[in-house]
C-alpha cells in the first residue's frame, strides 16, 4: 500500500490540530492547543441549524500550564464553535487537570475524569497531542537545566534518571542503535556493564 491515493476521491472533512508551547517568564510553560473541524459543504445541524461550507463546525482550545517535571499548574478550555448550545457546559471542569502530571498513567487519568458524559469528546482527544508537544517544549529545557552533556555518557544504576525520550519510542528504544550512539550511558549493554562491574 502507498501514501497516495489513485482512487477518485471527494472531501469530507477537515480536522486542523494546532498545539504550540511557549516558555514564560516565570519559569513555568505554556501548551496551546486548537482543534478546528471544518466541511466544504454547508450542513444543517443542532442548535446552530445551517453551518456553511468552510465555517468552522467546531472550535476548541485548551490551554494547559505547566512545569519543568510536568505537573500541570492551571488549565482551561473554551468551546468557540459547537453544533449544540450545551457543549460549553463542559468546559470548566477541565481546569481540574490541574494537579495531574502527564507522565504514564495521565491518560488514564484523564479517561477516569472526563470519560463519557463527564468530558467533551473532541477536548479530550485534543490532550493527546497537547501532551507531546509539552514534552517536546519541556525536555529539551529541562535536560539542559538537569541533565549535563557528560552525564548523559556515563551508565546510572537508576534509569529513572535517564533522559525521559529514552525507551519511549521504537527509535529511542534502549538496546538500539540511536540510544547507543546518542545517550550510549543510558543503553541497555551499558547498564548492564555498570551494574556487574566491580
Amino acid at each position: 500500500m502507498t501514501t497516495d491515493s489513485s482512487e477518485k476521491r471527494r472531501l469530507m472533512q477537515t480536522r486542523r490540530i494546532t498545539c504550540e508551547g511557549f516558555q514564560r517568564d516565570d519559569g513555568l510553560f505554556e501548551i496551546e492547543s486548537v482543534l478546528i473541524d471544518f466541511k466544504p459543504y454547508a450542513v444543517v445541524v443542532g442548535d446552530r441549524g445551517r453551518i456553511e461550507a468552510g465555517e468552522p463546525f467546531h472550535q476548541m482550545r485548551l490551554r494547559l500550564v505547566i512545569d519543568t517535571e510536568l505537573n500541570i499548574r492551571e488549565a482551561a478550555a473554551a468551546t468557540l464553535h459547537a453544533p449544540y448550545a450545551g457543549c460549553t457546559d463542559i468546559n470548566t471542569a477541565y481546569a481540574g487537570l490541574a494537579g495531574l502530571n502527564l507522565g504514564p498513567g495521565f491518560m488514564k487519568h484523564v479517561r477516569d475524569r472526563f470519560g463519557g458524559k463527564a468530558g467533551c469528546t473532541h477536548l479530550t482527544e485534543l490532550l493527546g497531542p497537547a501532551v507531546t508537544t509539552a514534552m517536546q517544549t519541556v525536555w529539551h529545557v529541562r535536560d539542559q537545566l538537569s541533565l549535563p552533556k557528560a552525564l548523559r555518557r556515563q551508565p546510572l544504576e537508576d534509569v529513572n534518571e535517564r533522559p525521559p525520550e529514552v525507551d519511549r519510542c521504537h527509535a529511542l528504544r534502549i538496546d538500539g542503535d540511536t540510544v547507543r550512539k546518542h545517550y550510549p550511558g543510558f543503553h541497555a549493554g551499558a547498564l548492564v556493564r555498570s551494574s556487574v562491574d566491580p
